[in-house]
């Protein structure tokens, strides 16, 4: 007997990570000063055995924006229920403006699985890469 079976504690699930969480973007890199833009590719597939209800949260830091004036830094798509083995694909479009400088910027993904609705979440996995601007 588990100290947690005295406290009525139950293990969920097995597994650590409901999701697969790939990505990729084109063109590698963006240039200062100018509009210019890269299209985020994003797939993501329930690897769990059970339906997950979903959301998916991209984060930019200043400089950088989902519109072509830059002025959204975050980006969130709920994805409803996703059934197991299900994979969605989409695109995101990152916009860098005339106040962009060159350097490196830390773009943070974040998706979870979510309780009944959207404000309780179970589980969370969190990816990010690095944007070039020269």
């Amino acid at each position: 007997m588990a100290l947690m079976d005295l406290f009525g504690k139950k293990q969920v699930s097995g597994q650590s990570n409901p999701f697969d969480l790939q990505f990729s973007f084109h063109p590698l890199r963006i240039s200062a000063h100018k509009p210019d833009y890269i299209e985020l590719t994003i797939i993501l597939k329930n690897v769990s055995s059970e339906e997950q209800l979903t959301s998916f949260t991209v984060t930019v830091p200043h400089g950088l924006g989902f519109e072509p004036t830059g002025l959204s830094q975050e980006r969130e798509i709920r994805l409803s229920f996703l059934k197991p083995g299900e994979e969605k694909r989409f695109k995101i479009n990152i916009y860098g403006s005339q106040r962009t400088r060159p350097g490196d910027y830390a773009v943070k993904m974040h998706v979870a699985s979510h309780y009944r609705n959207y404000g309780y979440v179970l589980n969370e996995l969190r990816k990010s890469f690095s944007l070039r601007v020269v």
